[in-house]
Parts: C-alpha cells; structure tokens; sequence
C-alpha cells in the first residue's frame, strides 16, 4: 500500500500546527508547507532571485537571504501581491514535498499547508483535514500567543480566504473553540479510525442519501448525519460525529433541496448546532443565518432559497 496522505490545512492561528504536532507524536510523517517555504528564502534558493525580480531588493537582506518581516509588511496588504508570491514558492514546495515522500515512503503523513487547497496538493492526499475556529479566537490568539496588536492581526486575518471555503471541503473538520485537550483528542479518534482502515479515502465511497419515514440520512461505515423533517421545506441536521459534518452534509444538502422545491417551497430551512463548524459549513454551502429560531435549544437557523 501506499502513503495515506492528509492535507490539513485552515486559516491563520486555527490550530493547525498543534494538530501537526500531535499526529507527528502519534506516528505520522510530517511536513509543514510554511517552514518549506521559509527555506525558498534562504540564500542560493533560486526561488530568491525571482522574488527579488517582483518585490524589488527592499526585500533581500544583507547576507543575501529575503528578509521575511519586508516582504509580509507587502504581502499582507496586497492580495496580488500575495498571489505572486505564492505563485512563485508553491510549486517549489510541492516539488519538495513529493521528494521527501517519495525517500521516506511512510504509512500515514500528513501535509500542513495554508494553501492547500489554492495550490493543487488537496488532490496529492486521500483526505482534507480542516482547522477552524471563530474569529475571536483567531484574533485573541494573534494578540495574545503572538504579540500582534489588534491592527496587525486584522490585517493577517483579512488577507485570508473565508474560512468557509476551506471547511466546506473538509472530509476531517476540527472544531478549535473548545480546550487543547478537545482538539487533541479528536485528533486521536481520527488517527484511530486511520489505523482501523476505516478513516475518509480508506474504506470505499460515501453513501448517497436514503429516505426513511421523513428522515434523510446519509452514511460512510459507522457514521452518520441525518436530516430530520420540523415542518414543510424545514429540517433538523444532526451528525454523530463533528468531525465528519463537512463530509456526511455535502451530499445531504442537495437532496433536502429537491424535496423542499418539489412541495413548492420557496426556501429551505436549517436548524443546527450554534457552533462554528456548523455556521462555517452552511455559510459556504450558500445559506444565510435567520434572526431567530431554536436559540432556547442551542440552535441556530439557516435558510437558502430554492
């Protein structure tokens, strides 16, 4: 058998490098895209030479390395600017990448980058591992762990794609709202469920969804998410296991779609948990939260028009 690649990947200050750290302890081969990339800015990479030739040699240091603090102070408030930049390292990494697989040949590693999915490398990995968190912690955490100020970390935080564009193709979606100690021991259940042979890309295809009595479900081995009916074109979602929200609810959503426009509803109706994931997934699957509705048992609500 090959490598099990997973691609974990998230927004700034998420908790990625924590996730890293954990399944590097647990077993896994680990590769950090930002400290490769960091390596194309040493002296005599040949990255260097055609970072100089777009962002000027205001960005080179004196011994002849790119000094990185100058060319965030550009990066970070230029979206264009930013893509250059990564259009020149990423295909440097991924090269480096492919060659430290190829020598170690592992059983299971995983690939931490922020732009996994922007750069291709989701396609290389037999699964999407996504970190997310709200932004207030995303910003307490830049202030606090990393001594921005307020400023600084705003302005790292919306140089960012949303975040709903990565959770939405998530196939692993890790929730960091809670204790180091919750994240980690999901962590633990997932490398769990990659040593029993039964984690996403393992154990065959996704389920399509099956009615019974009113009820949707969709199923991949032992786990589940349901959508259970409250009323015309209105729906209950529940998953048994958080992690997989993003994976179970994709192919969910569509079938809830059809049933509500084929009774003649004009929209569909979500209730969910009031946790991040959740509004993250729905806000990138092209619904909008409701003002109210299912606040006294912890939910929120979603709609869509059909």
């Amino acid at each position: 058998m090959g490598t099990y690649r997973i691609g974990l990947t998230g927004n700034i200050a998420t908790g990625k490098s924590l996730v890293l750290k954990r399944l590097s302890e647990l077993g896994a081969y680990c590769l950090d895209g930002d400290e490769l990339a960091h390596d194309c800015l040493l002296p005599g990479h040949p990255a260097v030479a055609a970072v100089v030739r777009r962002f000027g040699t205001g960005v080179l240091a004196a011994e002849g390395q790119v000094n990185r603090a100058a060319l965030a102070a550009i990066v970070f408030r230029d979206g264009q600017a930013l893509a250059d930049l990564e259009a020149i390292l990423h295909p440097y990494v991924i090269d480096e990448i492919e060659r430290r697989l190829a020598e170690a040949a592992p059983a299971v590693a995983a690939i931490e980058a922020i732009k996994l999915l922007e750069a291709s490398l989701a396609s290389r990995c037999q699964a999407v591992w996504v970190v997310t968190c709200s932004r207030e912690r995303q910003l307490e955490r830049l202030m606090g762990r990393r001594g921005f100020s307020e400023s600084e970390a705003i302005v790292r935080l919306e140089a960012q794609p949303p975040a709903e564009m990565k959770v939405v193709r998530a196939d692993v979606l890790l929730e960091n709202d809670g204790s180091v100690g919750d994240l980690l021991a999901t962590v633990a259940a997932e490398w769990s469920e990659i040593q029993a042979g039964v984690a996403p890309g393992q154990d065959g295809a996704l389920g399509t969804p099956e009615r019974c009595q009113g009820t949707w479900t969709v199923r991949e081995g032992a786990h589940w998410a349901t959508a259970e009916p409250l009323g015309p074109g209105s729906y209950r979602l529940a998953v048994d296991w958080p992690s997989r929200l993003s994976r179970l609810c994709r192919p969910l959503l569509p079938a809830l779609e059809r049933e509500a426009a084929a009774s003649g509803e004009a929209h569909l109706t979500l209730r969910v948990p009031a946790k991040t994931g959740y509004r993250q997934f729905l806000k990138g699957m092209g619904y909008r939260e409701g003002e109210n509705g299912g606040r006294e048992r912890g939910e929120v609500s979603f709609s869509r028009i059909l």
